[in-house]
């Protein structure tokens, strides 16, 4: 005899695991700041390159301004000027990745822990029955 209610939460439990909850179940697995901090990290890199490229295009369409003033610019402003932007940039971006991070965990966490009631009812379930 099938009980439906068994098989129900089996489907239900299923269905996460295969389909939303396989990400969830990945976040939920990281301690809350190690999962923020991999996400700060991979900025980090990302940004890194971004601001990179973004300043040799820009070095680049100006490089006929650059030459023909490079005695009579002031390279060290120019060099402050763009670490300054550098770290402006990329705490915005820091701060965008520890809120998004911050949001996406603790959804996932919840579903994670609706998963685990459904396991917590199914086995309550099994122990009913023997």
């Amino acid at each position: 005899m099938i009980n439906e209610e068994k098989l129900q939460k089996m489907i239900d439990l299923a269905a996460f695991e295969q389909i939303e909850g396989k990400e969830d179940l990945k976040i939920a697995g990281y301690y809350k700041w190690d999962y923020i901090g991999l996400g700060i990290l991979g900025n980090f890199f990302q940004m890194t390159v971004g601001y990179g490229l973004i300043l040799l295009l820009v070095l680049l369409y100006h490089l006929d301004f650059l030459m023909e003033n490079f005695d009579q610019l002031n390279m060290q402003l120019l060099l402050i000027l763009t670490v300054i932007g550098y770290i402006c940039i990329m705490g915005i971006y820091t701060v965008i990745v520890i809120a998004i991070r911050s949001a996406r965990y603790q959804k996932a966490v919840e579903r994670v822990g609706r998963y685990e009631d459904i396991l917590e009812e199914l086995e309550d379930l099994y122990q009913k029955k023997n």
